[in-house]
């Protein structure tokens, strides 16, 4: 089961436009986007520290440049301090970053699918078809909650885990306590190589398959 990109992409293109957003081609997302405050940047995660890095492709080259053991990421940047107020996380080898397969990377990485394929398929039979209006309320979801809790990995993680308790795009997000900081080393989001097949997330560090 694989989600729209056409209608994806094509949603975010116009809002971007109407919104005087950036040039860059859309990556599938379709959250608000205020043009004089936030700019959306897309880039290959090529050193997995879920952060879009001055050397790291972007645009175009990012999704040129992508490998099947790699994946995207997309990032909401306040205009003039370039902090982070909002990052979504795509699919190994997959060119779509949204709602959807930020809420797929999570499932992958505690283990509740082993594949991309698997993933999207869980998200399809407990939380409805995998279309535009169910991106755009878990996108709405990802970008309230790092608002005011940050983007960190930990906090995407913690989001993800209570949409899919409650099999809802839409949690009350009031009833969700913040997660601590985790070192980067300790966050299973950075996976080492995996592949759709793959049981489990390696570590950063050492290699080793332990969470």
């Amino acid at each position: 089961m694989r989600i729209s990109t056409f209608c994806l992409s094509c949603s975010s293109t116009l809002l971007l436009a109407a919104c005087g957003g950036t040039d860059e081609p859309a990556l599938g997302t379709t959250a608000p986007v205020i043009a004089s405050s936030y700019r959306q940047v897309s880039c290959l995660d090529s050193n997995q520290n879920l952060s879009c890095d001055d050397l790291e492709p972007q645009g175009v080259d990012a999704r040129l440049g992508l490998k099947a053991d790699q994946r995207l990421l997309l990032e909401r940047q306040v205009e003039h301090s370039g902090s982070r107020s909002m990052l979504l996380i795509g699919l190994h080898g997959e060119e779509s970053v949204n709602g959807i397969s930020t809420l797929s990377a999570y499932l992958m990485a505690n283990g509740t699918a082993k594949s991309n394929q698997q993933a999207l398929t869980l998200i399809e039979q407990n939380l409805g078809p995998l279309d535009a209006k169910l991106n755009q309320q878990l996108e709405q979801s990802y970008a309230d909650f790092q608002l005011n809790n940050g983007s960190d990995a930990s906090q995407i993680a913690l989001l993800s885990q209570q949409i899919w308790q409650e099999k809802n795009s839409k949690p009350n997000l009031a009833s969700i306590l913040p997660a601590p900081l985790a070192p980067l080393q300790q966050q299973a989001w950075l996976s080492g190589h995996q592949d759709d097949g793959a049981a489990a997330i390696a570590s950063r560090g050492g290699g080793d398959d332990s969470r």
